[in-house]
């Protein structure tokens, strides 16, 4: 085994992303959901359950999961029951085993 790899330093070239580019990410998350054809409140919809889920977590690399949202699309009230719907195939059927 190398030095290298025993050191932890496998991919030393691997950066992590800063604050600014996950921002800059949520951001494009946002645009791609719309030319999809879907709500862009999904993304702080994602976010919040992430946060409720793991807590308001950041870091160096991640700007913390609240300021993420409060940068995005408010997510409507009723975004639970929306979000509870089984998705359908492009032939209308839905993904809930039928």
């Amino acid at each position: 085994m190398s030095k290298l790899f025993t050191l932890g330093l496998a991919t030393p070239a691997v950066k992590a992303f800063d604050r600014h580019q996950e921002e800059v990410a949520d951001a494009e998350g946002q645009k791609i959901l719309e030319r999809a054809v879907r709500p862009r409140w999904a993304v702080a919809y994602w976010l919040t359950r992430a946060r409720a889920a793991y807590g308001d977590t950041g870091g160096h690399t991640h700007p913390k999961t609240s300021d993420r949202i409060a940068r995005l699309d408010p997510v409507p009230a009723d975004a639970a029951a929306i979000c509870s719907v089984a998705p359908t195939d492009a032939g209308g059927r839905s993904g809930a085993g039928e």
